[in-house]
């Protein structure tokens, strides 16, 4: 299901690249894995999840502007006493500013970034939207037409519904690796 949603939204996507969409090279879509930490590590297993992403700005510049939808699914383990019950499943938006670090054939960036999530676990879910800051680092490897880009993300929800423990918020490391039309 997970699969079929996320190859879903690359065919859309391509569709209207090819149809004179939107620029080429700014728009991402970036399937991950991501590991959850701390105490949503013990709630939760490794999730999966997307992201769509939309730069702004000449790739010359050395600080670019980019935002972002994000949906992600974990399934739960086994219950312990003050630990969530039912899958957890966070979507959001973000923004994000990107910093070019380095020139060449596979620049690299870092990005630092805020977001707005809404988060559930199972069908519990007590606040409508929890605010969330992000730190991103990969690269940009062309392959012709398309570019690949892996990343590795360091994501806190300030939500401590899916963390596990009460005041703890959701600590996360989404690993992706996008492709940007």
């Amino acid at each position: 299901m997970r699969l079929a949603l996320i190859l879903s939204v690359l065919a859309l996507l391509s569709s209207a690249q090819a149809q004179g969409g939107p620029e080429p090279g700014r728009l991402t879509v970036s399937p991950a894995a991501i590991v959850p930490l701390f105490g949503m590590a013990d709630a939760y297993a490794v999730g999966t999840g997307v992201r769509v992403g939309r730069s702004f700005g000449s790739d010359a510049r050395r600080v670019r502007w980019a935002v972002g939808l994000e949906g992600a699914w974990f399934d739960d383990v086994p219950p312990r006493f003050g630990s969530p019950s039912g899958a957890g499943l966070s979507v959001g938006a973000t923004l994000d500013a990107r910093i070019r670090v380095r020139s060449g054939e596979a620049p690299a960036h870092a990005s630092v970034g805020i977001g707005a999530f809404h988060e559930r676990a199972g069908d519990h879910a007590p606040y409508a939207v929890v605010p969330e800051v992000h730190l991103r680092s990969g690269i940009v490897v062309p392959a012709g037409r398309v570019h690949f880009v892996p990343e590795v993300s360091l994501q806190v929800v300030l939500s401590d519904l899916l963390s596990g423990g009460e005041f703890q918020p959701s600590v996360r490391l989404p690993v992706s690796v996008g492709v940007r039309f």
